[in-house]
């Protein structure tokens, strides 16, 4: 397997500029991965390698989250059959391919919800409903966003919250429903400030400014 992995990443390490593509980081995990004994730190490690790859180049990416979760399977791995599975959901919904995304959401969270992992579930109940958003169908999108808000009642989860929320927001602006999206905007920057999530309050005040003049832009 690392010598399917080196094959990666001596012929594409040349075609991926240095900004899309850490090599120095690529080449320490390759070493890594070819010094464990471990199977699941070597699934662990193929993940990783498919993320460093992601913006460069997604068809490899692709390609080793697959070994990876053959191995997973293989292996009853769970975490690294459900990381692995979320991934290629991601994959796919930004290659627009919806209904492999679907599939690969749908069984990260199954595994996550069989090991009772919120905050994995949230972030595949967040991805699906951004996917619905893309697809223009907000009803859904919403659906899956509320879902995660139920999830999370604990303060554990406030970030996770937080998002759902602010996605929320962004589907209500999206389709003209100024007055609500105002008002998941504004309860997301207060989940926001209470965990001091610098980047996220800028990204809520800077939203909830564009509603505003978007809101007053359409009255005219």
């Amino acid at each position: 397997m690392f010598r399917i992995i080196n094959i990666f990443y001596l012929s594409l390490a040349f075609a991926c500029s240095i900004s899309a593509l850490d090599i120095k980081r690529v080449d320490s995990l390759n070493t890594i991965y070819s010094k464990s004994n471990d199977p699941n730190k070597k699934i662990d490690l193929l993940i990783e390698i498919a993320e460093e790859f992601r913006f460069c180049d997604v068809d490899t990416s692709v390609v080793l989250l697959k070994r990876a979760l053959m191995e997973s399977k293989k292996n009853n791995y769970l975490e690294g059959f459900a990381l692995s599975s979320f991934k290629l959901g991601v994959r796919f919904r930004y290659a627009n391919k919806t209904d492999a995304a679907y599939t690969f959401y749908n069984t990260a969270y199954k595994l996550w919800m069989f090991d009772k992992d919120t905050s994995n579930i949230c972030k595949v109940l967040i991805n699906i409903g951004n996917m619905y958003a893309d697809m223009m169908q907000f009803d859904k999108s919403v659906t899956y966003q509320e879902k995660c808000i139920e999830l999370t009642v604990s303060d554990r989860f406030l970030k996770e919250r937080g998002m759902a929320m602010y996605n929320i927001g962004n589907t209500y602006k999206r389709f003209g429903s100024y007055k609500k999206a105002l008002n998941y905007y504004s309860e997301a920057n207060v989940i926001f400030k209470k965990i001091g999530d610098k980047e996220k309050i800028i990204s809520c005040t800077t939203m909830i400014g564009i509603l505003y003049l978007e809101w007053m832009e359409n009255q005219k």
